[in-house]
């Protein structure tokens, strides 16, 4: 089986949306080698990015998540993620529990697929991440480094 797959999803220019590909960044950075890393702004092209993979991490910004900077670990290969309100001005057409919602009654959901959330506020095209969120940054990345190793 191929190796474990970081999705880091969001948009880099869109305020706390941008966590994603930031903390993508950062595993890239330290596990050059063990890890696959890709970002996706798309959380329907998702799918296609995991097929064959046994285990993958999804990093995404949470709106309405709680304190913006929160981290959370969700197993999402046994239980449905949590739905929260859309983040302002979303493009997506699907969140991301839809498409994992979707992917489950297909059949496309990958054997392990872990979230890990970062709660944001601010998503407003142009935008650096908050304070708080991008402070966050470092514990999602080892959030995921956690995760992967088995811990």
């Amino acid at each position: 089986m191929p190796a474990a797959l970081v999705v880091g999803l969001g948009h880099p220019d869109r305020g706390d949306d941008a966590v994603g590909p930031l903390v993508a960044a950062r595993i890239r950075d330290e596990a050059s080698g063990v890890l696959e890393v890709r970002t996706s702004l798309d959380p329907l092209r998702l799918p296609d990015l995991w097929a064959g993979r046994g285990l993958v991490v999804v990093v995404d910004a949470a709106a309405g998540a709680g304190p913006d900077g929160t981290v959370r670990v969700h197993d999402a290969s046994s239980a449905p993620l949590p739905v929260l309100p859309a983040s302002p001005g979303s493009t997506h057409g699907l969140s991301l529990p839809d498409v994992v919602e979707l992917s489950r009654r297909t059949g496309r959901l990958p054997p392990r697929l872990l979230v890990v959330s970062v709660a944001g506020s601010s998503f407003v095209l142009g935008e650096p991440p908050s304070p708080a969120v991008a402070a966050a940054v470092p514990a999602a990345a080892a959030a995921v480094l956690e995760v992967v190793s088995g811990g």
